[in-house]
């Protein structure tokens, strides 16, 4: 484990970061603790029982709590399966003064990156989504919604990590995809070839309904996404191709090229 710290921040890590470099889905569950020893003793637990590859703690507290941070990638169930309940077993999460437990929320960096803090702020996912708060019981909710919720995060995600302005049909230089983990930057006259993400889909027998089920909305709603007449439908479109393992690289076309 290795210890890195700057004017607000002790980080803890493992020796291996590679599940958590370049990729723009990692976010990382919050805990509050009131005293600096309880964070120290958390981030080292995570990392010595390799329940997370990074964690990190605040310096100073805030309104009288520490902030702990325990990263993974929001995909990555079996690490969200794991902290939650190491940490339940450890009696880390806090419950109420009724006895439930407190509905921590998991937050992508992505979110952290674009201000969105506040009242206002509804986390992706909370601990509700995988156990009962009052019994603590482990939840099948979580694993039957586990599907649609890999692709609603997947469209949450990109929407705030690249932002497209007004979703325009055509590409500046100052927009950008996801491709590959990375971003890519357009060129002028760069395209969202939406009849390659319709195509394929079809190729993979992929059928308008189970999209349609999958995001509970209508075929009809689906249908309009696919044909680029509904906004803000690239997101849905590019987070529906990365989700089923299109070829990002097919997903932009330049009608430039081809004058």
């Amino acid at each position: 484990m290795e210890i890195i710290e700057n004017q607000a921040w002790r980080y803890y890590l493992s020796d291996d970061q590679s599940e958590l470099r370049g990729s723009v889905f990692v976010g990382k569950w919050m805990l509050f603790p009131s005293n600096i020893q309880s964070a120290e003793e958390m981030c080292r637990y995570a990392i010595e029982n390799s329940i997370v590859v990074q964690a990190k703690h605040s310096l100073e507290p805030r309104n009288g709590s520490y902030l702990c941070c325990f990263y993974m990638n929001i995909y990555d169930y079996d690490r969200h399966e794991g902290f939650i309940k190491a940490f339940l077993g450890k009696n880390y999460i806090p419950r109420t003064q009724s006895g439930r437990y407190y509905n921590i929320a998991y937050k992508l960096d992505a979110e952290t990156y674009m201000g969105m803090y506040g009242n206002n702020y509804k986390g992706l996912m909370h601990l509700v989504d995988f156990i009962d708060l009052d019994t603590g019981q482990w939840s099948d909710l979580f694993i039957k919604k586990k599907e649609k919720y890999h692709l609603l995060y997947t469209i949450n995600t990109l929407s705030h990590q690249y932002i497209m302005p007004g979703f325009p049909e055509y590409a500046s230089l100052k927009n950008v995809l996801f491709k590959h983990g990375k971003t890519q930057r357009l060129r002028s006259g760069d395209v969202f070839n939406y009849s390659y993400v319709e195509k394929m889909l079809t190729k993979k027998g992929i059928t308008y309904k189970q999209v349609a089920d999958r995001m509970d909305v209508s075929e009809g709603t689906v249908r309009k996404w696919l044909s680029g007449k509904s906004r803000p439908c690239v997101w849905y479109v590019f987070a529906l191709a990365t989700y089923y393992g299109l070829d990002s690289t097919m997903m932009i076309k330049n009608e430039m090229a081809n004058e």
